[in-house]
């Protein structure tokens, strides 16, 4: 599972207990930055960098950036559709 929270949220909430999820982070001005938390490494695994892309018509769009390169990716998609033993 991903949990989507902003980043005043994460810091005020994010614990040990929470390690064993991936976090969406929204932050619309720069990309999160923020120590590691307990059990977060890499702190984040998708940063919504806006809410308003509009890339063609006007239309307003998210715009996801994934922490890692597309072999990184392409690993968590598969990991993700694995059920729990």
């Amino acid at each position: 599972p991903l949990i989507y929270m902003n980043v005043s949220t994460a810091e005020r909430i994010i614990n040990v207990q929470l390690s064993g999820y991936f976090l969406w982070i929204a932050e619309y001005k720069t990309p999160p930055v923020h120590p590691n938390f307990p059990g977060h490494p890499n702190y984040w695994a998708f940063w919504q960098k806006t809410d308003k892309y509009a890339p063609v018509r006007g239309d307003k769009l998210d715009l996801d950036v994934f922490n890692g390169d597309a072999t990184a990716l392409n690993t968590f998609i598969l990991n993700s559709n694995r059920k729990e033993q």
